[in-house]
């Protein structure tokens, strides 16, 4: 593992000790960061830590610290889904801060982006799956600045790689043999 991964452990196990949110998880998370290291760190402040996620740990068992609960009750709802489906999980962490295009025509053409209500959401925008430090594709490109899908389509059509693929297709049908269904276009018949 590496140090940013360690780091990024630390900062979610002490987030979590603020408030109280999946601090279990946090804990056994930073405990496997801690210990995959190819030299265990020799800061006190990890040292300390690494205590307390045992801890914390070992107490899983008479069950001192429970997660937060929901309010909300599981039934119809609309995570991510386009209609309502029974048993779609409404009391999901990402529901109150999931937002969308004003314009539902756009809905597919946009990324998912999460917004939480408030600062005390045991989320908040850097956890969610498609913010650009989780997502490759949405990773900013370190020289242009643009999400890296940009410049993989910028690279795939003015780099050349689409005339290296025409070449390479064409290849491939000079091998095939006439009656062949990619190169007939299936419109012969088998047999």
């Amino acid at each position: 593992m590496s140090q940013e991964h360690l780091i990024h452990c630390t900062n979610e196990l002490l987030k979590s000790l603020t408030d109280g949110f999946e601090l279990r998880t946090s804990a056994a998370e930073f405990i496997l960061a801690f210990e995959n290291m190819k030299k265990s760190p020799a800061d006190p402040l990890y040292l300390t830590l690494k205590r307390q996620a045992d801890e914390i740990i070992k107490q899983e068992d008479d069950e001192t610290f429970v997660d937060a609960d929901y309010d909300i009750a599981e039934g119809e709802g609309l995570l991510l889904a386009t209609h309502h489906t029974h048993g779609e999980p409404t009391n999901h962490v990402w529901k109150d801060g999931l937002a969308s295009p004003d314009d539902p025509k756009h809905r597919m053409s946009t990324w998912p982006s999460y917004f939480p209500k408030t600062m005390q959401h045991s989320h908040q925008n850097h956890n969610f799956p498609f913010h650009e430090a989780n997502h490759p594709l949405l990773r900013q490109h370190a020289v242009t600045g643009m999400p890296h899908f940009v410049e993989m389509l910028r690279s795939h059509s003015l780099g050349g790689k689409i005339k290296e693929e025409k070449e390479m297709e064409k290849d491939f049908f000079s091998h095939l043999p006439h009656d062949h269904p990619i190169k007939a276009r299936y419109t012969c018949r088998f047999l």
